[in-house]
């Protein structure tokens, strides 16, 4: 496995003090499960995979959303990644893509990074703009803008907005 250049550019780091920073892991998480009588599930907010997180990093600075709502929706539409049934990591739907497209916002779903991406501008175009009455509208609330801007529940979503709150809070502790 020598041969790959990265990790041979990484087996000739001289100082080792320099190594040791490559090889830590960015922050420790272990966030606490909720448990839901109504569902008799628990529910856990997983570890964000190191290939997502320097781009929800990037994407929340470049659309000014917080990070930990970024994860959340990673969470809470795939389980980062993990849920088999997911089209993809942000569950975003052909009427987004629509819309960025509309708003000559490039999209490329056939990557994280790409997903990631689209799933952040997607949601700042959803958070600041007009109705159709032409009233203005801007959801500062993270919990809100998910709920009433991207995510369509099925009946009313109470226990939805129980668990993304409980995600939300639990990645607040990383970012």
């Amino acid at each position: 496995f020598a041969a790959n250049p990265l990790i041979k550019k990484l087996l000739d780091i001289k100082d080792k003090s320099q190594q040791a920073t490559i090889a830590k892991p960015i922050k420790e998480f272990n966030p606490q499960p909720l448990y839901l009588e109504e569902t008799k599930k628990t529910y856990q907010a997983k570890s964000i995979p190191k290939e997502y997180l320097n781009t929800i990093k990037s994407a929340s600075q470049r659309t000014d959303l917080e990070p930990a709502l970024l994860a959340t929706i990673l969470m809470k539409e795939s389980e980062m990644g993990t849920n088999p049934k997911a089209k993809n990591i942000a569950e975003i739907r052909e009427d987004a893509v629509i819309d960025l497209k509309n708003k000559k916002i490039s999209v490329d779903l056939s990557t994280p990074s790409g997903v990631i991406n689209a799933m952040a501008d997607y949601l700042k175009l959803r958070k600041t703009g007009t109705r159709f009455d032409e009233s203005k509208f801007d959801i500062t609330n993270p919990v809100e803008l998910y709920m009433k801007r991207y995510y369509s529940p099925k009946e009313g979503g109470k226990l939805d907005r129980k668990i993304f709150e409980h995600y939300l809070n639990s990645y607040r502790q990383i970012f």
